[in-house]
């Protein structure tokens, strides 16, 4: 499992990406605090064929917490931790 931190400002964006190395097909799910996360205003996902990326708009206080990435193909999952921190108001 990996893990890291991230910090944005009050009303910033958040950005966290990891680099995907693996058998296709390959499933991707991010999430915050165990909540799945899709496409919606403030929140962008994106995939290629090398790496996911989590887009976070805007971000507020309340969106402190743990921002996982499940990755699941034939061959088991794979999970990476990381901590948001927002600061200011």
């Amino acid at each position: 499992m990996l893990s890291l931190s991230a910090y944005s400002s009050y009303s910033q964006r958040a950005t966290f990406k990891l680099t995907l190395v693996g058998r296709e097909p390959m499933k991707i799910q991010w999430y915050s605090e165990d909540e799945e996360l899709f496409d919606e205003t403030n929140i962008k996902l994106e995939k290629s064929s090398s790496h996911s990326r989590l887009l976070l708009n805007k971000c507020q206080r309340k969106q402190t917490g743990e921002i996982k990435l499940k990755l699941k193909n034939e061959f088991g999952t794979i999970e990476a931790l990381s901590q948001l921190i927002v600061i200011g108001q």
